[in-house]
């Protein structure tokens, strides 16, 4: 016999009774592929997710902190806008103060009508008088 150096022998192979192309030894390797694939498919689905969640609440803060200084310029303005209404009252128009006092009371009656009225149309899921659309 033949000295061959031990680094240059094959390992032994294990031995089974059924050929390597059956599929008893082909199905386990088939499911480790399939569930190699569903595992990878789940992991970019769940990174699509989480993107679109983050991109979601990124949007979601910065609409809060702009409507937040939107609300803060309607409040320090509505002062001026009452004061500008009045002077224009009283002053240029010449109407007595009662006067325009209740003509604000009436504007402020007649917007608060029109939001209570669009809000009962709102909540009961149908479209204003006059909504053509």
């Amino acid at each position: 016999m033949t000295d061959i150096p031990h680094h240059t022998q094959d390992p032994p192979r294990a031995t089974s009774a059924a050929p390597p192309d059956s599929p008893i030894n082909t199905l386990p390797s088939q499911l480790e592929s399939i569930l190699a694939s569903s595992t990878r498919l789940a992991r970019l689905q769940l990174g699509i997710w989480l993107h679109g969640m983050k991109s979601a609440l990124l949007r979601l803060a910065v609409i809060a902190v702009l409507s937040l200084l939107a609300l803060l310029l309607v409040i320090s303005a509505i002062p001026f806008l009452y004061t500008g209404v009045y002077h224009l009252l009283t002053d240029i128009f010449h109407i007595p103060t009662a006067w325009a006092l209740l003509i604000f009371t009436a504007a402020h009656l007649a917007l608060a009508a029109a939001i209570g009225i669009t809000i009962i149309f709102i909540a009961k899921g149908s479209k204003p008088p006059g909504d053509t659309q």
